[in-house]
This record gives C-alpha cells, structure tokens and sequence, in this order.
C-alpha cells in the first residue's frame, strides 16, 4: 500500500493497515501515495496496451507467443504484463483477473492528469507537451475499449478490443 499522511497518524494506525496490506510504503504528504498509484496504474495500462499490440503484432507474423514469451520475459522488455496477465489472463482465453477496467481507466485518467499538469508545469514558452507524452497515448487506447465493453468488465478486456480491432485472436 502507497500511503501519504503524517508520519505520526500512519505510525499511530499502522497496526490496522497491517490488516489489509502486505506492504506499506510511507510517500510522503496527504495525496502523494493517490499521485503514486495512478502513476503506477498509468503504467500498468501502457505496458497491458504495448504487450497486446506486439503479441498481436507477432502472432499476425505466425510466431509462436509462447516462445516470444520465453525470450521478452528474460530480456529487457518483460514486465508484469508479459510475465502474469498476457500468458494468464489473454492467450489462455481466461480475462478473468479481477480488477475493473472502469477502476483501472479512472485511475489512468487521473495519473495522466497528473503527467500533463506535472510535466507541462514550467516548461520554456509555456509550449503544449501534451501531445508528446508517450503514457497519454496508451490511456487513449484503453479508453476506447471501455467505450466498447464499459465499467465493469475485467481490465484485461483491453486485449479483447485489440483483438477486434486487429481482427485477430491473441492466443
């Protein structure tokens, strides 16, 4: 758990927070561990958003995702995406993790607010860099299978709306 609050409330309540987390990380001030979570989840849905595509990509080429798999997962690109919810969730047909797509969208949204009032904050000539903001594009494309499939399918229906746009299964 990303937690923000005074040191003194989080050490007094600490013991209840035990209850329900594995692991507390202290950030900072009230709202920073919000900011960090949706950072975290902006990041989540742009490496399930980059995964999808170049599993697509790759099975459109006949390769075998497994064995492409193999490789990314024990190389630079692997991530939780690659390594859990790709072979888990979306090649195995299941789409079934348990997170929300509406959940996860929201807290995307939220996090690339904060990129765009973050890192526009102060730039020379106050210039636009939203539209150069790589994490923002991923956000859109996640939007638009909530569009498609709305709040309260599993987030992993993101690879769903790949699949139909593409046409061509990820498996």
């Amino acid at each position: 758990m990303m937690i923000g609050g005074e040191e003194e409330v989080i050490s007094t309540t600490k013991f209840l927070l035990d209850l329900i987390a594995k692991k507390i990380v202290h950030i900072g001030e009230s709202g920073s561990g919000q900011m960090v979570k949706c950072i975290n989840n902006l990041l989540g849905i742009a490496h399930f958003v980059i995964g999808c595509e170049g599993m697509l990509a790759l099975s459109k080429q006949g390769i075998s995702l497994e064995k492409a798999l193999e490789v990314i997962n024990s190389s630079s690109g692997r991530s939780l995406m690659t390594m859990d919810r790709i072979p888990n969730q979306v090649i195995s047909r299941n789409f079934n993790y348990g997170g929300s797509l509406g959940m996860w969208i929201k807290d995307g949204i939220l996090g690339s607010e904060i990129l765009k009032t973050s890192l526009t904050q102060g730039s020379e000539k106050n210039l636009d860099l939203t539209n150069d903001i790589v994490l923002l594009k991923a956000i859109e494309r996640a939007k638009q299978a909530l569009t498609t499939f709305g709040d309260d399918v599993d987030e992993t229906f993101i690879a769903k709306y790949f699949e139909e746009i593409y046409h061509k299964k990820i498996e």
